[in-house]
């Protein structure tokens, strides 16, 4: 599997065999004989070989390429937009987190497992993602807690015996109820919850904010204001 660095923020390494690219194209090409081929990124007939410029490779990754060489990848699909941007554990520490963790460390489920003191009962888990769903079941402790409300997507995959052998709980909740809405309220405005940054930007804006989004330049929420114009 390959991995397509759009931007990077910090330090990444890929794990086990795998291997870190950058500068591959997805854009509008045109041909030397003036054809020109629209972008097809993000569309099913963009899922093709394309070739990489190789950024890292994984401890255990021994194919015959070293780091700045061109390489083609076959396999069609990849993992775009690492962003690992330690600024955003600062500021969850500054919201009252007492313990952060990066989850492209090199071990990140040992890492989880050693800040709960061994005995991680319950992950709330807010993002959704295919690797924060991997690290979750298996950092969890015996009759742990699985919460998922995240909804990035990506495929959920465990050992299906360890719900019987762990007494795991795996549950989804997409939306809470009135009141539980009432209670939150009352603690923000009690001040038992801190207020989560906030971005506020002229509606004229949004294709600005859409892209700072992608590009994980947003901390926080973005909320917009109605031009006067408008």
């Amino acid at each position: 599997m390959a991995i397509n660095l759009n931007r990077l923020k910090a330090d990444v390494k890929p794990i086990k065999n795998r291997v870190l690219v950058s500068d591959m194209y997805f854009g509008e090409q045109k041909t030397k004989s003036g054809l020109i081929i629209s972008n097809d990124d993000g569309t099913s007939r963009g899922i093709y070989p394309r070739w990489g410029k190789v950024y890292a490779k994984g401890p255990t990754n021994e194919d015959i390429y070293s780091v700045g060489d061109w390489i083609l990848i076959e396999h069609g699909r990849w993992t775009r937009g690492v962003d690992i941007d330690n600024g955003k554990l600062e500021a969850a520490l500054e919201m009252g987190a007492t313990k952060v963790l990066n989850s492209q460390n090199d071990d990140p489920v040992s890492e989880l497992q050693k800040l709960a003191e061994g005995r991680l009962m319950g992950v709330l888990d807010t993002f959704g993602g295919a690797e924060t769903g991997r690290i979750a079941v298996r950092a969890l402790s015996k009759a742990g807690r699985y919460l998922l409300v995240g909804q990035a997507g990506g495929d959920f995959q465990m050992p299906q015996v360890w719900l019987p052998q762990k007494a795991m709980t795996v549950r989804g909740s997409h939306v809470g109820n009135s009141p539980q809405l009432r209670k939150i309220i009352d603690m923000v405005r009690k001040g038992k919850i801190k207020q989560m940054p906030i971005d506020r930007r002229p509606l004229s804006k949004i294709n600005q904010a859409v892209h700072d989004l992608e590009n994980g330049n947003v901390t926080g929420r973005i909320v917009f204001q109605p031009d006067e114009n408008d």
